[in-house]
């Protein structure tokens, strides 16, 4: 997509768009800001690219460009959306100084190539934050790299829009951050079986349905807050009753209000009887 800077609806004839004698210039990266006693104005320039030099990178991930040998596991932060359709036109005509940006590999060779540099299979450390998925062939290929990280011990996936992944299974990981997403059930969460710390704030679990299933593994600590379900009456002694083996919930250590009794509303009452 091109980026350009232009005047975004600043009228240049109106009062606070006017430039003013005996005014200073505070020189900036972008522009000009002129100013008075009264009024700030600012003033860009236009003789600045209208196409930012990285924008030729705008479709590419790291295995694709020409040269490069690192893997996966290597990168603190790498960048795995899916290009749309347009990238493929493009791969082999993208130039830089008088050389294509890309790699020249095609068919079976290329698949190996991404295959080996990708290595999600034995990546001990996974942070996929910030992808920005939009399209199902973005979705697509998001779920194939998951799938592939059965090695991950520590797995960071926040601000993804990520709405379900109980279809993904973790058989390694520990600690799994799932922050900022649209889940809306605990029942939604991947395979955890050796889960130890879960973070889920900010997402859309409405109530504690499914928590059941996370009482047979390792979990010492558990973050939901920011969810429908954190404001649910008796909460805390509701999520230490069904994990009896957590130490923190919410960045809270176990209090002893929170080992209280309480009465499982989903569950018949067969201590009362009706005498008719």
């Amino acid at each position: 997509m091109s980026e350009s800077i232009t005047d975004s609806g600043h009228d240049t004839n109106s009062t606070f768009g006017t430039s003013h004698t005996n005014t200073s210039e505070i020189t900036g990266t972008l522009g000009k800001i002129n100013t008075n006693n009264k009024h700030f104005s600012y003033n860009y320039d236009d003789t600045l690219p209208k196409v930012l030099p990285s924008h030729k990178f705008r479709y590419s991930v790291w295995h694709d460009l020409r040269q490069t040998c690192l893997t996966g596991d290597q990168l603190h932060a790498p960048r795995v959306r899916a290009g749309p359709p347009e990238k493929e036109k493009q791969f082999n005509r993208v130039i830089e100084d008088g050389l294509p940006i890309h790699h020249d590999l095609s068919g079976r060779r290329r698949q190996n190539h991404m295959n080996e540099l990708e290595n999600w299979e034995s990546a001990e450390v996974i942070n996929l934050c910030y992808q920005e998925l939009c399209h199902e062939y973005q979705w697509k290929n998001f779920y194939r790299i998951l799938a592939k990280c059965q090695s991950a011990v520590t797995i960071n996936i926040s601000y993804n829009t990520i709405v379900s992944l109980k279809q993904i299974k973790f058989s390694r990981c520990e600690y799994i951050n799932m922050h900022a997403n649209y889940i809306g059930s605990i029942k939604d969460f991947p395979s955890l079986p050796k889960a130890k710390k879960i973070v889920a704030t900010d997402n859309n679990i409405k109530t504690l349905d499914g928590l059941q299933s996370l009482r047979g593994t390792p979990l010492e600590e558990l973050y939901l807050s920011g969810n429908n379900c954190s404001f649910e009456i008796n909460y805390r002694q509701k999520v230490f009753q069904t994990l009896p083996n957590l130490r923190i919930l919410d960045g809270v250590a176990r209090l002893p209000s929170d080992s209280e009794f309480v009465e499982d509303e989903t569950q018949p009452d067969n201590s009362r009887c009706t005498i008719l």
